[in-house]
């Protein structure tokens, strides 16, 4: 019988990520006589301010998101600011502020309250910023020009599926139940726990496993969950799979996993989201260089999303000023098509 064991800490911080559409905006008269709009085909970013709010500075996937929007937008011209709202409602509304008083051109926010940015992001957009949107799809459309979303039960489901089919292949007789795993995962709000109820599909798919699941909060950054990894470990030491909300829990699975695993053969570390350190660590898996043997990318990557919408490039994607990232599974045999200087 499956059984899911909760364990609970209490940190700071959220997560997520994706991408999506626009509307007209002020600015749109005045770019239009100098014969651009932002978003339209053919839009150019040279010459242009570019900022972002992200959610924090101690998490590796918001510090590589940033990395690559630094690249993609500084390489063509464009000048790039990032402020961390240090998980903060108040201090992202401040973020916005300083980019509106800054005379930014395209702002994108990783939202980490929708209900406390909305009034800043309207008056973003009445001064002229193309404000873009990730991870949430806003409740009032006046707040953004798109939004760059996920359905995150699809991608948790994604990980379930993956991982299931690693048990299948590495355990093809194990009877009903024998397969000890572990969930890491985040529940701090709507979104994380729509991904999370994706995950926990594992134990409807496949009859072979018993979960543990480990709860860390808002704070999804390495160094805590490898305080949490190891806890797992000293509970469920026969553990053979640890399936995990997103890239900063991998890597620090990762980390402790390497020590830790008794049979590094028989141990998986799957992961839904991707950023290009995990890819490397796919890569070394064939070695046991690393225990990360796959993960589950959303779409193309937020940062090259996020330039293809603004460029207009596509323009023709959007729905309704919404873009929605599809998943796929990266592991040893693909990893090299999923870097993100592969569409710089």
């Amino acid at each position: 019988m499956k059984r899911i064991v909760s364990v609970a800490l209490t940190l700071t911080l959220a997560l997520l990520v994706c991408a999506a559409p626009r509307a007209a905006l002020a600015s749109e008269p005045a770019a239009a006589a100098a014969g651009q709009v932002i978003g339209h085909l053919g839009y150019d970013v040279s010459g242009k301010k570019v900022g972002f709010s992200r959610i924090t500075l101690t998490v590796e996937f918001f510090s590589a998101m940033s990395d690559e929007f630094e690249g993609f937008f500084t390489s063509r011209g464009a000048k790039y600011t990032a402020l961390s709202a240090d998980a903060n409602p108040a201090t992202q509304v401040e973020n916005i502020e300083n980019f509106i008083t800054m005379g930014t051109d395209i702002l994108i926010v990783f939202l980490v309250d929708e209900s406390a940015a909305t009034d800043a992001l309207i008056k973003a957009r009445q001064a002229g910023l193309y404000v873009v949107v990730i991870a949430n799809v806003m409740r009032d459309a006046d707040a953004y020009d798109v939004c760059v979303t996920v359905d995150q039960r699809e991608s948790g489901l994604f990980g379930a599926q993956t991982a299931s089919d690693w048990i299948d292949e590495k355990y093809p007789d194990a009877p009903d139940s024998s397969i000890d795993v572990v969930l890491l995962v985040s529940t701090s709000e709507a979104g994380t726990i729509t991904r999370v109820e994706g995950m926990r599909a594992l134990m409807d798919i496949n009859k072979k496993v018993t979960v543990y699941e480990y709860d860390l909060g808002s704070d999804q950054s390495q160094e805590i969950a490898m305080r949490y990894t190891e806890q797992a470990f000293l509970e469920h030491p026969n553990a053979k799979l640890f399936l995990c909300y997103g890239s900063g829990m991998a890597l620090g699975a990762d980390e402790v996993a390497m020590k830790q695993a008794a049979d590094k053969d028989g141990f998986a570390i799957i992961c839904v989201d991707s950023i290009d350190v995990v890819l490397d660590a796919i890569g070394r898996s064939t070695g046991n260089g690393s225990l990360i043997r796959r993960a589950i990318k959303l779409g193309a990557g937020t940062p090259f999303t996020v330039y293809s919408i603004v460029t207009g490039d596509w323009a023709d994607k959007l729905r309704d000023k919404v873009y929605h990232e599809e998943c796929a599974v990266v592991g040893p045999e693909n990893y090299t098509e999923y870097y993100s200087s592969k569409f710089n």
